[in-house]
């Protein structure tokens, strides 16, 4: 004699295993990881300003006070790409992601 809750208990199991297999089978898209947008001047090479072939002294100091100027302007893009980088990653962490 079969006891009457064993039907539906084999049932419910055979169920189970069919829904988790359902839900084992579908694929999970992954999600796409930010990606912060950067100013052009990020991407452009530095420049250097160079003396011509005969400098005079004034030549000497407009180069001196140029190039001063073309460095602070690399460093400041350097560090916005660097700074860009770093977010970048952290923000792929808290997605949990990398």
């Amino acid at each position: 004699m079969k006891k009457a809750g064993q039907h539906w208990m084999k049932t419910a199991v055979i169920g189970c295993c069919v829904m988790m297999t359902a839900c084992a089978t579908q694929r999970v898209e992954p999600i796409a990881l930010p990606e912060l947008v950067l100013p052009a001047e990020v991407f452009q090479p530095c420049q250097i300003a160079t003396l011509p072939d005969q400098p005079t002294a004034a030549d000497l100091e407009e180069a001196y006070m140029l190039r001063g100027l073309q460095i602070l302007r690399c460093d400041a893009a350097r560090e916005l790409a660097v700074t860009a980088l770093h977010t970048e990653r952290r923000m792929g962490r808290q997605t949990g992601r990398q």
